[in-house]
């Protein structure tokens, strides 16, 4: 089964992992509908959406947890075939709306120069679902991350690709 998930996050640049702790999920899930409730734990970076606050953040083991005993470390290790560690955390809401990120790449090259971080960095994104309205959350492009030479061109014509995948919100 794993050396399906690592040949599936090679080939596509993404991978599902299931929740195997769902007492945890339940647990995010109502811990983030109590902090969104209050405003001045959060800010606002971008249209539609607001960050929850480092200094609130970094208390809140509900987050740590969700990673950690749901042994996503240790699935993304294996996934990846390397020795990974967290080097950021953030939480972030989006509201009903127009996206705040057109189609991007967090690293690319322009004028021979790599810009983002390099090597690139693995994030593990989690969309809950806490209203019971299933809404897709982002979508990606299948294999994009095997390419470097990101530029208005292919940021065009990546919008109008066919192997593109959604992901929606999901408890599951």
């Amino acid at each position: 089964m794993m050396l399906l998930m690592q040949e599936n996050f090679y080939q596509n640049g993404y991978v599902k992992l299931d929740y195997t702790n769902t007492n945890i999920v339940n647990s995010l899930n109502h811990r983030l509908l109590e902090l969104i409730s209050t405003q001045d734990y959060w800010l606002k970076k971008y249209k539609f959406t607001r960050d929850l606050k480092f200094d609130y953040l970094k208390f809140e083991n509900v987050f740590f947890d969700l990673i950690f005993k749901n042994n996503f470390h240790k699935q993304i290790n294996e996934i990846t075939s390397k020795k990974l560690f967290l080097t950021n955390i953030q939480v972030r809401v989006c509201y009903k709306g127009l996206s705040y990120m057109t189609w991007h790449r967090d690293t690319y090259m322009s004028n021979n120069k790599i810009i983002g971080p390099f090597k690139p960095c693995f994030k593990l994104m989690v969309y809950p679902d806490l209203y019971n309205l299933r809404s897709k959350e982002i979508s990606l492009i299948k294999s994009s991350h095997n390419r470097l030479d990101f530029n208005s061109y292919h940021k065009y014509f990546s919008s109008l690709n066919f192997k593109k995948k959604d992901i929606y919100s999901d408890n599951s």
